[in-house]
């Protein structure tokens, strides 16, 4: 019998771009359309939103209704910071993690998503 594999952590191989379905935060999904890609420290980029400030502050736990609340919020608050910058900047897509068959660098745009809050 064949072991499943849940779609989320699916290895993606398109052309030469190698990813995780999930690790796509915004952008082109199609690893066969990527020419032009971002990463983003997500958990970075999460702790620094107000949402995860407050709940750190407060000590709510994040798996309490507010704390999920937060966590959703802040987490709306990153995808929307990193729509905006993938758009100013000409990025197809903004990925958790990303890699390139040849090596090359990918570029981060964490700081400018937290520039956005």
């Amino acid at each position: 019998p064949c072991a499943s594999v849940e779609v989320t952590d699916a290895a993606l191989f398109g052309k030469d771009w190698i990813a995780k379905t999930g690790d796509n935060v915004c952008g082109l999904r199609d690893l066969a359309q990527v020419s032009n890609p971002a990463t983003v420290d997500f958990q970075a980029c999460l702790d620094a939103t107000p949402e995860m400030k407050k709940a750190k502050q407060d000590k709510v736990g994040l798996d309490t209704p507010e704390g999920i609340k937060l966590v959703a919020a802040g987490s709306t608050r990153v995808t929307s910071a990193c729509e905006t910058v993938q758009a100013a900047n000409g990025y197809c897509s903004v990925w958790k993690a990303i890699k390139h068959k040849d090596g090359h660098s990918i570029t981060d745009i964490t700081e400018l998503v937290k520039a956005q809050y």
